[in-house]
């Protein structure tokens, strides 16, 4: 029998879909895509803890075959709020990944912050930021396309400070109605950070503290953004973490210099956001997941 270990990737669960342009990528699934996605999937899988996968890895112990394990990225509140006591009811485990620089805050990354900007039903010129961006914006699915186009933009170019750029780009939209939604926006609390690491079924980790892509980072802010992000953590949680994944987590997102550093600070699994599943045996390093994003159920 194929010997698989699925990494599911998600980031937040709302009560329900209420925007026209925000989540539009439906990074925050609705309550009722989570949990038909999670009742189909521990009917065809086995579920396994983080460390379980990892153990795997190091050839240390055997795993159920078509094994799975539940990841969340970049700390929003709605994962303690909503998707924490779903999984403890169905007695699941999981691993929240958790941006340290935005706990305890509302503060949304550079992508959020331009969707919140674009939510306004007005049309929206813009000018300045060159092909693919400069233009005039009216439906949804006219700005879904320069989303998309501004994250190939900004994640493409190492020079680019994307929270820089979001701003700018922002300010070129001229005065705006900001949408703001606690729901999506909201962070963790560092309260909330220590109650789901007192739930035996949950592992706290790193997902950087201001979530720059790590290979884009001189060496020295490299340093700073993992060890301050496991600092805090630890002085949360009163032990070390040694899980941790990449903020965006595609290829180029990651570098040896990168795996490097995570080791020296005791991360000994980091999984990317590359698209696949994992043998048994694979890279702790280099671990592919699968995101979620409501189309699946």
């Amino acid at each position: 029998m194929n010997k698989q270990i699925r990494i599911f990737l998600f980031h937040g669960v709302v009560r329900e879909h209420r925007h026209r342009l925000r989540n539009y990528t439906r990074k925050h699934l609705s309550v009722d895509e989570f949990v038909r996605f999670i009742r189909n999937t521990i009917k065809l899988y086995y579920p396994v803890t983080m460390d379980d996968c990892l153990e795997a890895c190091l050839g240390k112990s055997d795993l159920p075959p078509q094994s799975f394990a539940v990841t969340f990225d970049d700390g929003f509140e709605n994962n303690a709020l909503v998707a924490a006591p779903i999984l403890a009811d169905l007695g699941l485990p999981a691993t929240f990944y958790l941006t340290t620089g935005f706990v305890g805050t509302d503060l949304g990354s550079w992508t959020d912050e331009i969707e919140s900007a674009l939510e306004e039903d007005t049309a929206t010129e813009i000018c300045g930021f060159g092909k693919g961006i400069d233009g005039r914006y009216e439906t949804v699915e006219e700005k879904q396309a320069l989303m998309e186009n501004v994250r190939q933009t900004v994640k493409s170019d190492p020079a680019i400070d994307p929270y820089e750029y979001s701003k700018d780009l922002v300010k070129a939209m001229g005065p705006r109605e900001i949408d703001s939604c606690r729901e999506l926006d909201a962070k963790l609390t560092w309260d909330q950070v220590r109650e789901l690491d007192e739930e035996p079924l949950f592992t706290v980790g790193g997902h950087g503290h201001t979530h720059r892509i790590l290979s884009y980072l001189g060496h020295d802010d490299l340093v700073d953004e993992i060890g301050m992000s496991l600092k805090l953590i630890e002085e949360a949680v009163g032990h070390p973490s040694i899980h941790y994944s990449y903020p965006e987590g595609m290829p180029s997102c990651y570098s040896p210099e990168v795996i490097r550093v995570l080791k020296q600070f005791g991360v000994r699994c980091c999984p990317t956001a590359i698209a696949g599943f994992n043998e048994f045996h694979s890279d702790p390093f280099e671990l592919r997941r699968i995101q979620v994003d409501g189309s699946e159920v």
